[in-house]
C-alpha cells in the first residue's frame, strides 16, 4: 500500500510584528512505498529522513504498550490524537499546538513542524491499520508570529490524501465490512500463547498469498488487513500483518508492526515481558490451495537469534528481516522497534499441523504453554509427547505423566533443565480422567467444600473458562464436554 508524505507546504505567517508574505516550497518527498516485492512491501525514504546513523529514542525507555504513540513527544502526541479522532472521511485535520514549535528564521522549511506532524502520522499508520484509506499527508499553517529572534508555530492544518482504490463515498461501508470481518472472528484460548498462536492459525488459513504480487493482476486491497479479511482474501506481507495487528489489538495483546525494506511481520509481547517475532506470511507456504492448508510455526514467537531452517542463518539476519526504524527525524531521533529476545518464546510448540475442518481454530494439537507460569496446558485425552514438538531440536522433553499435576522437564541441548506442570483440562482430582468425580470437585470447590490455592494444579484444572476462579460457569461447561458438545480445543 502506497503512503506517501507530500508534496507541497503552504504556510502564512501572521506576524505580531512584520508581517510575512506567504510561503510556498517543495519539501523533500518521504515515501512509504509498500510495492509488490517478493514478501509484499517496499519501505523507501528520502535520504534526509532516513535511518540515522546514530539512531536516539524520542523518550525514555522502550514502552511495553504495544503503541508507537508512547515515543511521541506531547505535541506529536497532540497531532496523534487530531488524526485518530477525525471523522474517518475528513480531508483535512486541524491541530493546535498547546505549546508554539518553535522554528528558526533560516529554516525554510520549518523542519521542526514536520518532524512533528510526520512522526505522529507514522505513528498513526503502525499503531492504526484499520485506517486502511490513508495514503498521502501533507500539512500548511496560518497560525504564527515572531517570537523574539524565532518564528512561532501554533497549529497545522493536515491534508488526507485517501488510497486511489477508495473514495469518501466509498470509505464507510469498506470500514464496516472490514470490523465486521475483525468482530466475527474469536480466538480460541485462555492463554496469550493460546490466542496468539489461535489468530496466527486462523490468518494463515483464512488468507492466501495473492499469486499475482508481482502483475497488473494484483488484488487491489493486498497491502491492505481488507485483502486479508475481506473475499477474495487476496493478500501480500502487509495485509496479513496489519490483520493480525487488529485482532492482537482486539484482545488486549500488545503488539506491533515491524518492517524491513521488503517485508513487514509483528512483534508480541508475551506474558514474560519480552517481545517475540510471529510472522504470518513465511508460515503460509500453500499459496492457490483453497483445499486444505498446511500450518507452520517456524515463524511463530521465534527470537533474534532463533535459527528457522538448516542453514543456520538468524532470524534477525534472515534479509527479509533486517529491521529498519519506522521514521527518524532531522534530529537522528527514531521511532524505535521493539528489542526482540534472543531466544524464542517456548522452548517447545507445535511445528507443523494439518488443517481440515475449516479456520476457526477448534483442531488444535491439544497442548500450550504458560510460559510465565511454566504451565503445560493439555485437552483432555491428550499426551505431551502427541501434543508438543521440539522447537528446531533444541533439547529433549520428559514427563511424568499426562495428567493434572505431572512433571514435564524440558531439558536444552547444553543440559540447561526446566521443570514445568502438567494441567490436564478438566482432571481437578489429578487421575488422568475426566468424569462425574471431576464435576464433583468443581461444585464443592464452587461452594467452598474443598479449598485450593488460587495457583494449584486443582484450580488451573477446574478453572475451564479462565476467569480466575472455580464455580458454576465451569460446571456448565464440563457438563456439556461430558455430552460431546464441547471441545477444548
Amino acid at each position: 500500500m502506497k503512503k506517501i508524505f507530500a508534496v507541497f507546504l503552504s504556510v502564512v505567517l501572521l506576524a505580531s510584528i512584520v508581517p510575512f508574505s506567504v510561503i510556498a516550497k517543495e519539501l523533500n518527498k518521504i515515501d512509504f512505498y509498500m510495492s509488490a516485492t517478493l514478501e509484499g512491501g517496499h519501505l523507501t525514504y528520502d535520504a534526509s529522513h532516513g535511518r540515522a546513523k546514530t539512531v536516539k529514542n524520542y523518550y525514555g525507555a522502550f514502552p511495553m504498550t504495544g503503541r508507537f504513540y508512547d515515543q511521541l513527544s506531547d505535541t506529536q502526541k497532540e497531532v496523534y490524537n487530531a488524526l485518530i479522532s477525525s471523522d474517518i472521511t475528513a480531508e483535512q485535520v486541524e491541530v493546535t499546538f498547546s505549546t508554539p514549535v518553535l522554528v528558526e528564521t533560516s529554516d525554510s522549511n520549518w523542519t521542526p513542524v514536520s518532524d512533528v506532524i510526520f512522526a505522529a502520522y507514522y505513528a498513526v499508520i503502525r499503531d492504526h491499520p484499520e485506517r486502511f484509506w490513508y495514503y498521502s499527508a501533507g500539512w500548511g499553517s496560518n497560525n504564527a508570529w515572531y517570537q523574539n529572534d524565532k518564528i512561532a508555530v501554533g497549529g497545522a492544518t493536515i491534508n488526507i490524501g485517501f488510497h486511489p482504490s477508495y473514495s469518501a463515498s466509498t470509505i464507510e461501508s469498506v470500514y464496516s465490512q472490514l470490523m465486521e470481518a475483525v468482530n466475527s472472528f474469536k480466538p480460541v484460548g485462555r492463554t496469550r500463547y493460546e490466542t496468539v498462536r489461535s489468530i496466527h492459525d486462523y490468518l494463515v488459513t483464512k488468507a492466501t498469498y495473492d499469486p499475482n504480487y508481482d502483475n497488473s493482476n494484483a488484488a487491489p486491497y493486498g497491502h491492505q488487513p481488507t485483502g486479508c479479511l475481506l473475499s477474495p482474501n487476496l493478500c501480500v506481507c502487509e495485509g496479513y500483518a496489519e490483520a493480525f495487528k487488529l485482532f492482537a489489538d482486539r484482545e488486549g495483546i500488545p503488539n506491533m508492526l515491524v518492517s524491513s525494506p521488503g517485508h513487514i511481520w509483528n512483534v508480541v509481547l508475551m506474558e514474560d515481558n519480552k517481545w517475540y517475532a510471529v510472522d504470518c506470511t513465511w508460515d503460509d507456504p500453500m499459496t492457490g490451495n483453497t483445499s486444505y492448508s498446511v500450518l507452520q510455526y517456524s515463524y511463530f514467537l521465534v527470537g533474534s537469534t532463533t535459527a528457522i531452517d538448516s542453514s543456520g542463518t538468524q532470524f534477525s539476519q534472515e534479509e527479509s528481516h533486517i529491521e529498519e526504524n519506522v521514521y527518524t527525524d532531522s534530529n537522528g531521533n527514531s521511532l524505535l522497534n521493539p528489542p526482540l529476545n534472543s531466544i524464542s518464546y517456548a522452548p517447545f510448540y507445535p511445528q507443523e499441523t494439518w488443517r481440515t475442518n475449516g479456520v476457526q481454530g477448534n483442531d488444535h494439537p491439544g497442548g500450550s504453554i504458560l510460559q510465565g507460569n511454566k504451565l503445560v496446558f493439555l485437552a483432555p485425552g491428550c499426551s505431551v509427547k502427541n501434543c508438543f514438538i521440539l522447537n528446531s531440536s533444541t533439547g529433549s522433553i520428559s514427563a511424568s505423566g499426562d495428567k493434572t499435576g505431572s512433571s514435564l522437564i524440558f531439558t536444552t541441548t547444553s543440559g540447561v533443565a526446566s521443570t514445568y506442570t502438567v494441567i490436564m483440562y478438566g482432571d481437578v482430582n489429578k487421575d488422568a480422567l475426566v468424569n462425574s468425580t471431576d464435576m464433583n470437585y468443581i461444585t464443592d470447590i464452587s461452594v467452598g467444600k474443598k479449598k485450593f490455592s488460587s495457583n494449584s494444579p486443582e484450580t488451573y484444572a477446574g478453572d475451564l473458562n479462565g476467569d480466575g476462579v472455580v464455580d458454576a460457569f465451569d460446571l456448565a461447561i464440563l457438563d456439556i464436554y461430558q455430552s460431546g458438545n464441547y471441545s477444548f480445543y
